[in-house]
């Protein structure tokens, strides 16, 4: 039986491993050259995201997630993991989404071009959790 380890930073960021959170890179300040594209949520339909930044002059986390809420409400979040509140991480995290991979932003948002489940662990496949000292969290499981 082959064993997977992953060490995290954060605890939510390991909880949201654990949950099968799909979760984008960290967004910088600004993030450019969204306007016009796409991200598909699959909730059960494919709820299409089309981006607007008219002005060009790029769009926050903030003006990013709140275009996602308009079209796909509760289905995505905001996480910093412990970093930066002002560059968090775009994630996916309803058990019954995927990230469809034709989305037109996935590259800018670090969604992978097929699509990506939410798909949690199940728990019988969880071997350990702990914590060291140096407050990492570390897990391994099947």
């Amino acid at each position: 039986m082959a064993y997977n380890a992953k060490i995290f930073g954060h605890f939510q960021e390991m909880v949201d491993y654990m949950n099968g959170v799909v979760v984008g890179k960290k967004l910088i300040k600004k993030v450019y050259g969204l306007n016009g594209l796409t991200l598909i949520i699959n909730n059960g339909v494919d709820r299409t995201v089309v981006f607007a930044d008219a002005t060009g002059g790029g769009l926050s986390a903030k003006d990013i997630y709140t275009q996602i809420y308009a079209v796909a409400t509760n289905l995505a979040v905001l996480r910093d993991y412990g970093g930066s509140p002002t560059s968090p991480a775009l994630a996916v995290v309803r058990d019954t989404n995927i990230v469809k991979g034709s989305g037109t932003a996935n590259a800018i948002l670090g969604f992978a071009a097929v699509d990506a489940p939410v798909t949690a662990l199940v728990q019988a496949n969880i071997v350990t959790v702990f914590r060291n000292e140096g407050n990492r969290y570390h897990l391994i499981h099947t």
